[in-house]
């Protein structure tokens, strides 16, 4: 199956989720896919059926909805997961089944307790029962890039045998380079027997910084789908950066001479998505998306880009998305048009009722902001949505007094399990000040972790978007709200991260415990 064309495998949906903090509400995780979609990728991991019954629920319902990529769950290899995982995909017009075991010395002793041989049956028997669902099985063997050669050519046989199409080489714990997997792969595809018969895919992450060059030596080394995510979210240090492999590849063909189907146009509404739903916000200098990644500051540049742009620019920053982000809608804009380009964005209106409200609030916002962009519509709907959150804690009244040598002091009205309750409470500053009134009624126990904020758009009117990322016994979890009024958003964002903490955990795909 050796081509010029690269399959893109976007795994924000599971292994980007799985950053602390970054979990999605189904009706996020639709959002995220039908911009997934938007964009081009060829396959959205959309989570782990077995993880939870609502992660069941959302990889259904992204099923339902997505048709032109090929939708996948990941499985444990073994029978309860592969079948959560096909009939999670049992809607999709084309559906994948990932399924993946330890292969290294380390993980098979330590972690799985089997030997070599006890791995490969139950590897064998997953696909087996996976092609039940689908004929699109993926393989992958966890923590390759530390597993043996020959045993890694005798369980890849095995599984191509029993009938994977897709066979995934992982840097699981991101101890790679790219000479060593370039090597890697050059080896598995002479050694394993038809290897000409499926797909190669890499799986990096960036614990060394090294996530996009190693996914980039795979595909010198043959790999022909990179697994990646949006801004290189992911737990630990991330994963390999699905707008740096597209570009590099786009950029650079003469050293990597593939294609992909990715319309790059839709990588930076895609990137400034995927930051507001999970309030991870992009740094200025992240390359592709970062807000500096077209910026010219030294005399030199500008003179040199505005005599000819190629001096210093090596790609268009309209080819990926920027400058695209103005919205033609304002305070005199009725609700018919607001709805249609809500709908654009794939912020889906789950009623009339529901409508109305948003509508409301962009009327409000039109009315303090004198320009709308995209972002400040996505903006609207900050917060966990769904019915996945129980919504406890709600926002009725802010007031807050900061006075140049006086003690800040923030006073609030909570709507709590509908009922209003006031609270006030001193602090070093009005937003310390608020989130210690907000515990006083809260008594959550939780610390604070993260204080994030980001200007969504550029003047002083710019709503404010904030992050903040609450650890309650373990349990990490992010909130996000926005205003133009910065300690608005600041609560809106901490009551968020508290109404999110009342949802149940999930498990993760690499262990037995519940995150």
């Amino acid at each position: 199956m050796t081509s010029n064309r690269l399959i893109i495998f976007d795994t924000t949906l599971r292994d980007g989720e799985q950053s602390p903090g970054a979990a999605m509400t189904k009706e996020e995780k639709l959002r995220v896919a039908r911009q997934l979609e938007r964009l081009g990728v060829d396959v959205i991991e959309a989570g782990f059926a077995a993880a939870s019954p609502g992660d069941f629920d959302a990889i259904s319902s992204i099923a339902s909805i997505i048709k032109d990529s090929t939708i996948c769950s990941l499985a444990r290899a073994n029978e309860k997961d592969i079948r959560r995982a096909g009939e999670a995909i049992k809607a999709a017009n084309r559906g994948r089944v990932h399924t993946f075991i330890a292969t290294s010395p380390i993980h098979m002793q330590y972690k799985l307790r089997m030997n070599e041989d006890q791995v490969i049956e139950a590897a064998v028997k997953a696909i087996k029962i996976a092609r039940e669902y689908t004929d699109d099985v993926e393989f992958s063997a966890e923590d390759a890039i530390r597993s043996e050669v020959p045993f890694l050519v005798r369980i890849f046989d095995e599984v191509i045998k029993a009938g994977a199409k897709t066979i995934n080489v992982p840097d699981t714990v991101g101890y790679s380079t790219p000479e060593l997997i370039y090597e890697r792969f050059k080896t598995l595809l002479e050694q394993v027997p038809n290897s000409d018969q499926v797909i190669w895919s890499a799986h990096c992450h960036n614990d060394l910084g090294m996530a996009v060059a190693n996914s980039l030596a795979a595909v010198r080394g043959g790999a022909r789908q990179v697994e990646c995510t949006i801004n290189g979210l992911g737990e630990r240090a991330g994963n390999a950066a699905l707008e740096e492999i597209v570009m590099a590849t786009r950029v650079r063909r003469d050293i990597y001479d593939v294609t992909t189907n990715i319309r790059t146009e839709e990588i930076v509404p895609s990137s400034r998505l995927v930051s507001t739903i999970t309030g991870y916000v992009v740094q200025p200098n992240k390359a592709i998306v970062g807000a500096n990644a077209f910026a010219h500051e030294s005399g030199i540049h500008q003179d040199g880009i505005l005599k000819h742009r190629e001096t210093y620019e090596i790609m268009r920053a309209e080819d990926v998305g920027w400058k695209t982000n103005k919205l033609t809608l304002g305070k005199l804009s009725g609700r018919a048009a607001f709805r249609a380009r809500l709908d654009e964005l794939g912020i889906g209106i789950e009623s009339d009722e529901h409508l109305n409200e948003l509508f409301a609030r962009f009327k409000d916002l039109a009315d303090r902001k004198s320009e709308i962009f995209d972002e400040d519509l996505h903006a609207l709907v900050a917060g966990h949505q769904g019915s996945d959150v129980i919504k406890r804690f709600e926002l009725v009244e802010l007031e807050v007094t900061s006075k140049t040598g006086q003690t800040p002091r923030a006073h609030l009205v909570l709507k709590i399990n509908g009922k209003d309750m006031p609270v006030s409470q001193s602090g070093s500053g009005p937003v310390d000040a608020t989130f210690k009134a907000i515990e006083v009624l809260a008594k959550s126990g939780s610390s604070l972790e993260l204080y994030q904020v980001n200007a969504i758009t550029s003047g002083t009117d710019s709503q404010g978007e904030v992050a903040v990322r609450l650890n309650q016994n373990g349990r990490i979890v992010t909130g996000q709200g926005a205003d133009t009024d910065i300690v608005i958003a600041s609560a809106k964002a901490y009551l968020d991260a508290l109404n999110w903490l009342t949802t149940e955990g999930k498990a993760n795909p690499q262990t037995e415990e519940v995150m």
